[in-house]
């Protein structure tokens, strides 16, 4: 077998062995890959965005929504503002 020679720690660095067009293709493992995954588990990457500042952005929408509301049921004349 080709895997006889190989070291236990070698072996486990193979993911696959298959015969391909120009003899035998081995595979290995993803070194890289293999120590993204646990750092994600244990949290030491973040993939979250913070929005900050989304109540502010919320309101200005909200007034744009209302005065053109206003604008609408005016037939296009612009009204003066509310005062409160």
């Amino acid at each position: 077998m080709l895997t006889d020679s190989l070291t236990a720690d070698q072996k486990r660095a193979i993911s696959g062995i298959r015969k391909g067009k120009y003899g035998v293709e081995v595979t290995l493992c993803d070194k890289l890959r293999a120590l993204e995954l646990p750092g994600r588990h244990l949290g030491m990457f973040s993939d979250r965005v913070d929005v900050s500042g989304l109540d502010e952005e919320m309101s200005k929408q909200t007034c744009f929504q209302i005065s053109m509301r206003r604008c609408k049921l005016s037939g296009g004349r612009r009204l003066p503002p509310r005062v409160r």
